[in-house]
C-alpha cells in the first residue's frame, strides 16, 4: 500500500525502526499533557513564547526575534495573550490565572543597539499583568532595563531585575502587586549580563544566568531571598536557553545549547542540587529542544518542546528514571505557532503521579 505519511516524517520512523528504537506514541485527543492536571479556574496549564504565523512580517531592530506569550491548555490548543508582537520576558502565575510580561522591542518601541550589543528601548519597559481567563491588562510599573521578570509562589509580589543602560550596574527590585510599591531593594554588583529569572516554589531563593565576579564564563547563579547572599553553579557550557526549579526547591533543571566544536552542536540538559551543587548531565536524544520545564510534583515527569527539522514543533512528555530521559508521549502544537520556546508550567498543573 501506498504510504500517505510525508517522506522526511517516514524517514525518520524508518531510521528509529533500524535503530531498534520505537517511535514515540502519539498522546490522545484531549488526553491532559504529561500528566499535567488541570488548574482550578484557569483553563491553562502553561504558557509559552512564539512567532506566529498569523503576524505580518516586521522588520525591527530588536535583540531576538519577535513574538506573542501564549497559554498552553491541557489538550495542546493554544491562546494568544498578549496584543502586540514584541520580544517578551515573562513569568505565569502559580494559579494561571495571569502572566507578567515585560515587551520589548514592539513596533511602537523598535529603540536601537547600542555599541557594546545592549538594546535600548526609546521608553521605560512596562511590566504587564495580563489576565489569562478574560481581556484585562493592567500595567504594573514602568522602569528602566528590566532585564527579568519572576513572581512570587503566593502571588503577591514580582521581582524583576534592572540593568541601568548607562552605569550597567545591575540591581533586584520586588515589587507589592496591590499597590506596585518597592518593599525591597539590593544591589547585586558581581552580576552582569542576568536573565531566566525564576523564583522558588517555596519562594526562598531565586535563580538566574549570568557573569559571576567578573569570570568570563555565564554560570547558573541562586539569591537567598532573605539574606542576599549569592552562590554560582559552573556549566560545562554556557549558552542558557530555559531554566526552572523542581516543585520540591530542591534541584535546577537547565536546558543549554552546548557547542562542542566550532561545527557542532547539541542540545543538553543540566539538573543541579541545590544543596550540594552537584551537576548531572541529561542527554535530549540530538534533537532541536527550545523549552524544558518539570512536570509533576514529583520532579519524575519533564515537559519539552521540540522542533524537529522540517516539521510541525511538538510538546513531548518526558521522563526522568536514574538520570536518564525516556520518551512517554508527544502531540503536534498549533500550525500558528511558527517557533515556540520558553515553556513555564503553573504550579498547580504540576500533578502528582500516582
Amino acid at each position: 500500500m501506498r504510504s500517505t505519511l510525508p517522506m522526511a516524517l517516514l524517514c525518520s520512523i524508518l531510521a528509529l525502526v533500524a535503530c531498534g528504537v520505537r517511535p514515540a506514541p502519539q498522546a490522545a485527543a484531549g488526553e491532559p499533557l504529561g500528566g499535567l492536571s488541570r488548574c482550578p479556574g484557569s483553563s491553562f496549564v502553561a504558557a509559552l513564547t512564539s512567532s506566529s504565523s498569523e503576524d505580518p512580517k516586521i522588520d525591527l531592530t530588536a535583540p531576538s526575534d519577535i513574538s506573542h506569550v501564549y497559554g498552553l491548555r491541557p489538550d495542546g490548543t493554544v491562546q494568544r495573550l498578549t496584543s502586540e508582537p514584541a520580544n517578551y520576558e515573562y513569568d505565569l502565575a502559580a494559579d494561571a490565572s495571569h502572566v507578567l510580561a515585560v515587551p520589548y522591542g514592539a513596533p511602537s518601541d523598535p529603540g536601537t543597539i547600542l555599541a557594546d550589543g545592549s538594546y535600548m528601548p526609546r521608553n521605560p519597559y512596562r511590566l504587564l499583568m495580563v489576565a489569562t481567563g478574560v481581556e484585562k491588562v493592567r500595567t504594573v510599573i514602568t522602569h528602566e532595563g528590566i532585564s527579568s521578570v519572576a513572581e512570587s509562589p503566593d502571588g503577591q509580589h514580582a521581582a524583576i531585575i534592572s540593568r541601568n543602560p548607562s552605569t550597567s550596574s545591575v540591581e533586584m527590585l520586588i515589587f507589592d502587586l496591590a499597590d506596585s510599591s518597592i518593599v525591597k531593594q539590593q544591589e547585586l554588583s558581581s552580576i552582569t549580563t542576568p536573565s531566566n529569572l525564576a523564583w522558588s516554589p517555596d519562594g526562598t531563593t531565586f535563580a538566574l544566568f549570568g557573569r559571576l565576579n567578573d569570570r568570563p564564563e555565564r554560570q547558573v547563579i541562586t539569591v537567598d531571598a532573605n539574606s542576599g547572599e549569592i552562590q554560582g553553579f559552573a556549566l560545562p557550557y554556557d549558552n542558557v536557553i530555559d531554566l526552572d526549579w523542581s516543585p520540591d526547591s530542591k534541584r535546577l533543571l537547565v536546558l543549554v545549547l552546548a557547542f562542542t566544536d566550532s561545527a557542532t552542536s547539541e542540545y543538553l540538559a543540566y539538573e543541579i542540587q541545590r544543596d550540594t551543587g552537584t551537576v548531572t548531565t541529561l542527554s535530549l536524544g540530538g534533537e532541536i529542544v527550545s523549552g524544558l520545564a518539570y512536570a509533576s510534583s514529583d520532579g519524575r515527569d519533564l515537559l519539552a518542546i521540540v522542533l524537529p527539522k522540517g516539521t510541525i514543533p511538538i510538546l513531548r512528555s518526558l521522563r526522568l528514571t536514574d538520570n536518564r530521559i525516556s520518551i512517554v508521549s508527544e502531540m503536534r502544537l498549533p500550525d500558528v505557532l511558527t517557533r515556540p520556546s520558553r515553556l513555564v508550567i503553573a504550579e498547580c498543573a504540576r500533578g502528582v503521579n500516582q
